[in-house]
């Protein structure tokens, strides 16, 4: 068994960011989503720890979680971004990824298309594993470190409740069946969301 990797975390000074996770895990840095969050504070932290960041996982396409990608990869020019393989193409048209609703035209910079990567539904990234949790989005991931019980569940699982599904392509039901296997993961499985605290498993209780 490899040590339990410490999970950061980074929470946001202002309603409208999200919280940000870094942990290393067997001899690689990893980051979560790259959305609405203090920058200078994450910039901070990481210098102080000499981390350099290897993999940036992101759970799903909307804006407000890709939104400093692009900063990101140049404060880390040989990191690998992860992306769901139907979600790529959300990174390059403005028109898909709601930016626009933030008076924002997002589209990914062409000179930084050889860090992106795409995974499959269950594919299994560096020890960590994807879970296809379709709700949220359709091709919205979480990401489970299996040895330890620890699940990124971004914004499908909250600590007292789900992630929406109200917005573009958004499914209730999917959700419904994506938070049933995610109750199947062990109770005592820490899971950490994109918003507000982390929490047991076992001790999430609402109705769905």
């Amino acid at each position: 068994m490899t040590f339990k990797p410490t999970i950061i975390k980074i929470k946001p000074n202002h309603k409208q960011s999200a919280n940000s996770y870094f942990f290393s895990y067997k001899n690689k840095n990893n980051m979560v989503d790259a959305g609405f969050f203090d920058f200078e504070k994450i910039t901070e932290t990481l210098n102080d720890k000499s981390w350099e960041i290897h993999n940036l996982f992101i759970t799903h396409w909307h804006y407000d979680h890709i939104a400093w990608m692009e900063k990101i990869i140049e404060a880390h020019p040989n990191i690998t971004i992860y992306i769901h393989e139907e979600e790529r193409i959300f990174l390059d048209k403005s028109e898909y990824n709601l930016s626009g609703h933030f008076a924002k035209n997002f589209s990914l910079n062409a000179k930084y298309i050889n860090n992106i990567k795409t995974f499959k539904t269950w594919d299994i990234i560096d020890w960590i594993k994807i879970i296809h949790t379709p709700g949220h989005t359709v091709w919205c991931s979480c990401f489970y470190i299996e040895e330890h019980n620890i699940c990124l569940t971004w914004d499908t699982l909250f600590a007292t409740t789900h992630g929406r599904t109200d917005l573009v392509t958004w499914n209730s039901e999917a959700m419904k069946k994506s938070l049933a296997n995610l109750f199947e993961l062990p109770p005592e499985t820490m899971i950490y969301p994109g918003h507000a605290r982390s929490e047991k498993l076992c001790n999430i209780k609402f109705e769905f």
